[in-house]
């Protein structure tokens, strides 16, 4: 059974909601490390009082160590934190690294390709992350700024052609790419090529990609067609760079890892970045 059939059985697991007392889970949403970034849970659920449990799944034969880490992080932007993992592949000094750091561990097993009902091994303690509102405000739906990422665009030509131009003639146009993170409903991608910003476009829905999506891609963002728009002139990354914080004091090499980290900027650092690429040249003012 792969990672994904696991997180999805799960979702629908009225056993999970009634042991923790949840009120709303949901699949693949953000907790927050810092108030600009974020780690992409596989479920989040939210109590009745308000409290937040993040769940890392691993698919049978999975590596415990790197369940470990992500878990760590999602400590920053939850209350509980839950490994969610198959019973074969978890040892007793694994449990008792669990329990020393805190972490809670949930175990199930698999039979004929059905999973069968898990149990708790370990009880999550609270973390009470410091970016937990953070976390609460994104899963609420709460309507404010959207997020905002700098997207690497595949080349300047090949993005015109299939985002910017099949913008025009469908109602969604979809961008498949590979990044750590995936971007939610209503955020802005600023697409980004050769030192220059080349056009934008807001957010459908996000999720990971398929064998039926034949591509090579980890993950697709479905644009809304109307919002995608290429910039009537490109803005060069000079002429922008230090009015955005994210790529201020960065420069060379340094500068190019930044972009390819699909950096989040601010709503308003976005507006700039349009508003440089209405500005008239010298010759029509």
């Amino acid at each position: 059974m792969s990672e994904e059939d696991i997180v999805r059985r799960l979702k629908n697991e009225r056993w999970l909601y009634n042991l923790l007392k949840l009120k709303q889970l949901d699949l693949w949403q953000d907790v927050y490390v810092n108030p600009e970034d974020s780690r992409k849970a596989d479920l989040l659920g939210i109590d009745s009082s308000g409290k937040i449990y993040a769940f890392e799944v691993k698919s049978e034969g999975s590596n415990v160590g790197a369940a470990f880490d992500q878990v760590c992080d999602y400590c920053m932007g939850a209350n509980f934190v839950y490994c969610v993992l198959s019973k074969e592949s978890v040892s007793a000094p694994s449990k008792e690294k669990l329990k020393r750091t805190g972490i809670g561990l949930l175990l199930y097993e698999t039979k004929k390709g059905m999973l069968q009902k898990p149990h708790r091994e370990i009880a999550s303690v609270d973390h009470d992350g410091p970016f937990t509102k953070n976390t609460r405000t994104a899963i609420s739906g709460i309507i404010g700024d959207p997020r905002c990422y700098i997207f690497p665009a595949r080349s300047t030509n090949w993005t015109k052609k299939n985002i910017f131009r099949a913008a025009k003639k469908s109602k969604f146009v979809d961008y498949d790419y590979d990044a750590k993170r995936l971007p939610t409903k209503g955020s802005i991608i600023v697409f980004y090529d050769k030192k220059q910003f080349i056009g934008q476009g807001t957010v459908f829905e996000s999720r990971n990609a398929t064998k039926e999506d034949k591509t090579s891609y980890s993950y697709i963002a479905s644009l809304w067609a109307e919002t995608v728009c290429e910039y009537p002139k490109p803005v060069s990354l000079d002429a922008i760079k230090d009015q955005i914080s994210v790529l201020h004091r960065h420069s060379g090499r340094s500068l190019i890892q930044v972009i390819r980290n699909y950096p989040t900027i601010s709503f308003m650092e976005c507006q700039r970045i349009m508003q440089k690429a209405l500005e008239f040249n010298g010759k029509n003012t």
